[in-house]
């Protein structure tokens, strides 16, 4: 005779796996949230490390003063708010913009960054000396205000460093 055996989990087996899923899920959701944020700051941080870096070496290879500023509402026109879209723009920044001058918009990060000058933009010169433009840029993750952000440090020279101390966020 050949007898049928059934196959398959008990109910016992199936709550013993979901409880082990729910463990694990809880214990690893906070470190991979950790993880996304600072992920997100890090990016912040190399795009406006980037976005410096482009303009410098533009204003350098095109002989001409170029312009690196936030973008504002209006699309051809340099803005305040350091979170937004940042323009790199040559000869000048007066509004509106020329789009002919506006060499290239670089996106907006997922990061809350100031600018210690308060200028509206950062000139480069024609040697990418940022003379009168040095300052420090504080980046800091959008969605946490205690943990420590980024400072960069652009020079009259127009190179940039890290800080190495973390910046306050609060």
């Amino acid at each position: 005779m050949t007898s049928t055996a059934q196959r398959g989990v008990t109910l016992i087996e199936l709550l013993v796996v979901v409880a082990l899923v729910a463990i694990l899920a809880g214990v690893g959701y906070p470190n991979l949230r950790a993880f996304g944020e600072r992920n997100a700051h890090r990016v912040a941080v190399s795009q406006l490390q980037s976005a410096l870096a482009l303009a410098r070496h533009t204003a350098i290879m095109r002989n001409a003063k170029v312009f690196l500023c936030p973008q504002a509402a209006e699309i051809n026109a340099c803005g305040n708010d350091w979170n937004q879209a940042l323009l790199i723009v040559a000869h000048n920044t007066r509004t509106p913009l020329d789009p002919a001058n506006i060499l290239r918009v670089l996106p907006s990060g997922d990061a809350r960054i100031t600018y210690n000058r308060g200028w509206k933009r950062v000139r480069f010169s024609t040697l990418g000396h940022s003379s009168g433009y040095n300052g420090t840029f504080t980046v800091c993750a959008a969605g946490t205000a205690s943990a420590g952000g980024t400072e960069l440090v652009l020079s009259q020279l127009g190179r940039l460093r890290i800080k190495s101390q973390p910046a306050d966020c609060s």
